[in-house]
């Protein structure tokens, strides 16, 4: 502003007359209105026909009272009101910040989704940009410290060190943003829209542009960039390929095209914290078999349902059903599930935790078909290095290596039946067969043709009836029976 009141006493000072006597200080108000015209300023301009006769020169203490006054009132006039033989007076931006209250931007950048079939408009983008900065300008330097002034140039003197003036941006518009022959606006690509100060600023040599980038993403895409699977339907093509569907989660929603892999009565959807799988007589016409890889996911069987990777080709490596290391399913309803695969009918990984809670009613029957073991595989009816825990309901597993098979981790049975069984005429005493130091707790009722404890520890509360009792490596395996635990046995082998 001093800069302006300087400038103002300059021009001022180019006005001149010839009268005789001395030149009058005074105050415009004391001038006949007739003399000459009186600006948005507050001075007098002479006018061409007395420009003989009339002056008006501002002295210091004027200009010290005018200063305080239009610093005080910058927010409120325009810099443009001091106007000077029809030449507009500026105040710069030197820098700004947006005036965002509903926090739009991120970073500066609008980030919009869009899809086939909405996509956002011109007008909706504008809506929702800043119409306002907060912006340091050349209107006064009263706020700066004594360790900035000595960064700031001779030039930038006047500069606000605070963003303590707001102007108003209008005119956005962005040339690229255009409809194309369908009327359609466009669903994905990078805009940049700018806009314009209020009348009476210009922004400075230096000073960013007013101009905010706008990111228009396809909706599909973005969901699929920031989802994550957790479930996969694969299904046999035909001999020798087969196809998956995707089951993804990106933190609030659901995406991928399982859909066209489950039939109209089954459905899958988030309820509090787990993903429900709700299977009603799911028993698609085309082999297909389910890998749980992620999440906390509640299976609800409702009739009877089938997951078959039997037909699939053999380096799929697939399990007709499979759960992966670190997730947690809860089996429940009152139907069945039959599982079938050419590899182990059902495969439970490391760290993940299965509970199979059913109705008193419900089945799991969960088979490897193969009659011996081909192409080193042991296969069984289920095998688990997690925690699998029985509390209702009827399980029943066969294979040919065994019916069961607990590699490491826990096993527990507390309610319910476990009939298990090993195919083929091999090695009957493998029908529950536990090694690598598992931990397993038998109650319940089991029946099975044998029992196996292979450097492992077992204890058995319920009612047990095997064909045949093995205790191998007897330093490391250890079976005891309960004071309410009921064992029956033709054969003990050790």
């Amino acid at each position: 502003m001093r800069k302006k009141i300087k400038q103002y006493t300059a021009v001022l000072l180019t006005v001149t007359m010839s009268l005789p006597g001395t030149m009058a200080y005074g105050n415009v108000d004391s001038l006949d209105a007739a003399s000459g015209v009186v600006d948005a300023s507050g001075y007098l301009k002479a006018s061409t026909s007395n420009a003989q006769q009339t002056i008006h020169i501002a002295s210091p203490s004027d200009a010290d009272e005018d200063e305080e006054e239009l610093i005080d009132d910058r927010k409120k006039a325009s810099p443009s009101d001091a106007e000077f033989d029809g030449e507009d007076v500026f105040a710069k931006i030197y820098d700004f910040i947006w005036q965002d209250p509903e926090e739009y931007l991120n970073d500066g950048r609008l980030e919009l989704s869009a899809t086939a079939e909405e996509q956002p408009t011109l007008e909706q983008i504008v809506s929702i940009l800043p119409q306002s900065i907060l912006a340091k300008t050349g209107e006064t330097a009263e706020n700066t410290s004594a360790d900035e002034a000595e960064d700031i140039t001779a030039d930038e003197a006047d500069i606000t060190a605070d963003y303590d003036v707001e102007i108003k941006v209008s005119g956005w518009q962005c040339e690229d943003y255009i409809q194309n022959e369908d009327g359609m606006w466009p669903t994905s690509g990078t805009f940049t829209f700018s806009a314009e100060p209020e009348d009476g600023y210009e922004l400075a040599d230096g000073c960013a542009p007013l101009a905010v980038e706008v990111a228009v993403s396809d909706e599909a895409a973005m969901l699929a960039a920031n989802a994550e699977t957790y479930m996969v339907f694969t299904r046999r093509e035909d001999n020798t390929s087969t196809k998956s569907v995707t089951v993804d989660w990106d933190g609030t929603n659901l995406s991928g095209k399982y859909e066209q892999y489950l039939d109209v009565d089954s459905r899958i959807y988030r309820e509090e914290d787990a993903f429900v799988l709700e299977l009603n007589n799911y028993n698609p016409q085309v082999e297909t078999c389910l890998d749980i890889r992620k999440g906390k996911w509640i299976i609800e069987l409702n009739g009877t349902s089938v997951f078959d990777g039997t037909k699939l080709p053999k380096d799929s490596a697939s399990y007709g059903l499979w759960i992966w290391s670190d997730t947690d399913v809860t089996f429940t309803g009152s139907g069945t599930l039959n599982v079938k695969d050419d590899r182990s009918g059902i495969s439970i990984g490391k760290k993940a935790e299965v509970s199979i809670n059913l109705e008193q009613d419900g089945k799991i029957n969960a088979t490897s078909p193969y009659s011996v073991n081909e192409s080193g595989y042991n296969r069984h009816g289920i095998e688990s290095y997690g925690k699998l825990t029985i509390k209702r309901g009827t399980v029943t597993a066969n294979g040919p290596y065994s019916g069961l098979y607990q590699s490491g981790g826990t096993f527990n049975i507390t309610g319910g039946t476990l009939k298990t069984k090993v195919r083929g005429g091999n090695d009957s005493s493998r029908g529950l067969y536990f090694c690598r130091e598992s931990d397993c707790s038998l109650g319940g009722i089991i029946e099975t043709d044998g029992l196996t404890l292979d450097n492992a520890t077992g204890s058995i509360s319920g009612k047990v009836t095997v064909n045949h009792l093995s205790l191998i490596n007897l330093s490391e395996s250890l079976l005891t029976i309960e004071s309410d635990g009921i064992l029956k046995n033709r054969y003990f082998l050790m």
